[in-house]
C-alpha cells in the first residue's frame, strides 16, 4: 500500500472519487482536505477529466478511491482537478460515510446535544402548555 501523502507539504487537496465514467472519461471528486490557499473547496464537488490522472496505462478511477489532486477554476468559475493521484487501495473513510447516507462527506464537527431525562421533558412540556394557556387567557381578556 502506498503511504498517504502529507497534503500540507505537497499543496494538494485530498478526497475521494464520487463518480467516474471510464467510457466518457470524466467524473467528480469530493474535497475532504483542502490544500493550503485553496478557495474554500472543502465539501465541494470537483470535475475530473481522465487526462489529468497520474497513472500508467489505462486512466480510470474507481468509485470511493482515495485521491490527492490540485484544484483550479476554469473560465466559467467551476472547480476542476489537476494532477489527480490515487492514494493506496482502500476507499476513503469519508466516502464510506457519504455512501451510507451522510448529508456531507465531511466529518461532523457539531457536538452531540445531550438528551434530557423524561422528567425534565415533561416539565418543559407542562411549562409550554401553561404559557400557551396564559397567552390565550390574555387575548380573551383583551377581546372583552
Amino acid at each position: 500500500m502506498i503511504p498517504p501523502l502529507d497534503t500540507s507539504e505537497t499543496g494538494m487537496a485530498e478526497g475521494f472519487v464520487k463518480w467516474f465514467n471510464s467510457e466518457q472519461g470524466y467524473g467528480w471528486l469530493a474535497v475532504v482536505v483542502e490544500a493550503p490557499g485553496d478557495i474554500n473547496a472543502a465539501g465541494s464537488d470537483v470535475f475530473v477529466h481522465y487526462s489529468v490522472i497520474q497513472t500508467h496505462g489505462y486512466k480510470s478511477l474507481d468509485e470511493g478511491a482515495h485521491v490527492s489532486f490540485g484544484i483550479e477554476r476554469d473560465a466559467e468559475g467551476n472547480l476542476k482537478a489537476h494532477h489527480v493521484t490515487p492514494i493506496g487501495v482502500e476507499p476513503h473513510p469519508a466516502y464510506l460515510r457519504w455512501r451510507d447516507g451522510a448529508a456531507s462527506p465531511l466529518p461532523s464537527t457539531t457536538p452531540a446535544i445531550p438528551r434530557l431525562s423524561r422528567g425534565v421533558r415533561w416539565l418543559v412540556a407542562l411549562l409550554a402548555v401553561w404559557a400557551l394557556l396564559i397567552g390565550v387567557l390574555n387575548i380573551v381578556g383583551h377581546l372583552r
